[in-house]
């Protein structure tokens, strides 16, 4: 069910880490002399371990910053399946409180997804609210119509966008307000 493009944001984090420690990486071999030895570490290490150690120093230096491109790339990878299991888990919690249909989740985590990519909410955050609305007793449609408008009243309200829901799921019941107008109370 779940699209890898999700995992993009953390995986294009763990590349940019991954690209500057390459890119350190690349410095340190770029400044290594004809002998091996960096200058930097020559100068620090010469009087103490004379010129062979200042070239071991060099090499342990630079797979040092390839170990620690690795680790960025493995630490990626790992947030992502993390946040992909994170995000499973509501979706099936969400569809046994909604009573949606497999083809309604469809829609319905699309609906999450684009929320996401036109906010600065995490979907997990978002999904986790899509939840409460659910509690709340929006229908799918509802819900999946009702999302945008609750990004952009977060979003200019500078509430969280659990906050948000308990507003104007608190504002619809106090003025009687079906779900599908939701709209009304994010708008005023």
């Amino acid at each position: 069910r779940l699209n890898r493009g999700i995992f993009m944001k953390d995986i294009t984090r763990g590349i940019r880490e991954s690209e500057t420690a390459l890119k350190d990486f690349d410095k340190q071999l770029n400044s290594l002399d004809a002998n091996g030895k960096t200058s930097a570490i020559s100068k620090a290490f010469n009087g103490l371990l004379g010129d062979g150690g200042a070239g071991l120093a060099a090499r342990v230096g630079i797979y040092a910053i390839a170990a620690q491109s690795v680790y960025a790339v493995v630490n990626a990878f790992k947030d992502g399946a993390k946040f992909a299991v994170e995000f499973e888990d509501k979706l099936d919690t969400l569809q046994a409180i909604s009573g949606a249909t497999n083809t309604q989740m469809v829609g319905l985590s699309a609906a999450i997804l684009d929320t996401g990519k036109n906010s600065r909410f995490a979907l997990t955050d978002i999904a986790e609210a899509t939840i409460q609305l659910a509690q709340a007793g929006f229908t799918v449609k509802d819900t999946s119509v009702a999302l945008q408008d609750i990004s952009n009243f977060a979003a200019a309200s500078g509430t969280s966008f659990k906050e948000s829901v308990d507003l104007i799921t608190a504002a619809l019941g106090a003025f009687q307000l079906q779900a599908s107008e939701t709209s009304r109370i994010t708008d005023v």
